[in-house]
């Protein structure tokens, strides 16, 4: 049975070897300036300089990654808000687009579905990539429904159940029973 080295921490040793990278700066500098020829931070390990400029240099290490966090937080509250005005833009985008079209019937709407698949090149797996999808979705129930009485090829994960397809076409047919 193999022994656990027993050892530090390894976030201590990640932290150790970072503030060292910005020691040996402040070595590297004196060292321009004719102080501490020769030296590495290695040799200096235990010595007074060592233990004053690892305080330093882990209080200056401690303020970067604090300054990095809030940037990379500041920077995922502004893609999220940009996220939201984009989807904001969106549905009012699609709102107009289904005022325009409620009148279009299913076959239009379904070669609509055909022109934009053109279009795109592929399948519109993502709403997002047809302009009045939500109209459309709501319009045959889903997303996916929609997508298939276009006719157009969807992955087997993504394909409706028959209930939501048989659940379409028991509305379509009532609603042409009644006009």
């Amino acid at each position: 049975m193999k022994q656990k080295k027993r050892g530090r921490f390894p976030g201590d040793i990640w932290f150790q070897r970072n503030v060292e990278n910005l020691m040996r700066k402040t070595l590297r500098e004196q060292q321009a300036q004719g102080k501490m020829r020769g030296t590495t931070v290695e040799d200096l390990r235990g010595t007074a300089w060592y233990k004053e400029e690892f305080q330093k240099h882990a209080k200056l290490f401690r303020e970067i990654q604090k300054t990095q966090a809030e940037e990379r937080a500041a920077h995922a509250r502004s893609a999220s808000l940009k996220e939201q005005a984009e989807t904001a833009a969106m549905t009012e985008r699609d709102k107009l687009w289904a005022a325009e079209h409620e009148g279009d019937s299913d076959e239009e709407l379904l070669a609509y579905l055909r022109r934009c698949a053109a279009e795109l090149g592929h399948t519109p797996m993502r709403r997002r990539e047809v302009v009045g999808s939500t109209y459309i979705s709501e319009r045959f129930g889903n997303w996916a429904v929609a997508l298939t009485m276009a006719g157009l090829r969807l992955p087997k994960k993504k394909q409706p159940k028959n209930t939501a397809i048989n659940a379409y076409l028991k509305r379509r047919q009532n609603a042409e029973s009644e006009t």
